[in-house]
């Protein structure tokens, strides 16, 4: 067998619609958006034969395109007005296997205050198998109270064996 070197890529995904219209959320789980039509996106170094990796009609994450262990490494970059002190905020990967949700948490935080925070997450997986690799993933925002979240960016690099 011969030696393939790693090849590392990435695709900046930068949000522009959320930056004047932040997405209000008031109950149970929402899906977080991306429309990827900020001027300093860019997927000029995205891997070969790979078109997207975002899907902006459906806001979901597409890895069809790449390879059972590929590594993905994923950060998330939001601001949350909390409006509530006391409030908790759960950001998950959500995808499904054979029908049954799948979430990966990526980050649960606890603000004592009422205030603005820059929430930046950074999640790096393989891809493990088919479920994961022929499933779209999502970016699932809870919270126990009201806020409202502006989506920055999000940052895909990948590393293909």
């Amino acid at each position: 067998m011969s030696y393939k070197p790693y090849r590392n890529w990435f695709i900046d995904y930068n949000d522009l619609a959320t930056q004047s219209v932040p997405i209000a959320y008031t109950t149970w789980t929402i899906v977080l958006t991306n429309d990827w039509a900020w001027p300093f996106s860019t997927s000029q170094f995205h891997p070969k034969n790979i078109t997207q990796l975002w899907n902006t009609a459906t806001n979901q994450f597409n890895f069809s395109w790449l390879d059972i262990w590929d590594e993905v490494m994923i950060r998330v970059d939001i601001l949350v007005d909390i409006v509530t002190p006391w409030t908790v905020v759960k950001l998950n990967f959500t995808f499904d296997i054979w029908w049954v949700p799948f979430d990966l948490t990526i980050d649960n935080q606890y603000f004592k205050n009422a205030w603005t925070y820059n929430i930046v997450e950074t999640e790096k997986f393989y891809i493990g198998g088919s479920w994961m690799k022929n499933n779209p993933w999502e970016l699932r925002f809870t919270a126990d109270w009201v806020c409202d979240i502006v989506v920055n960016w999000f940052y895909i690099s990948v590393y293909r064996k």
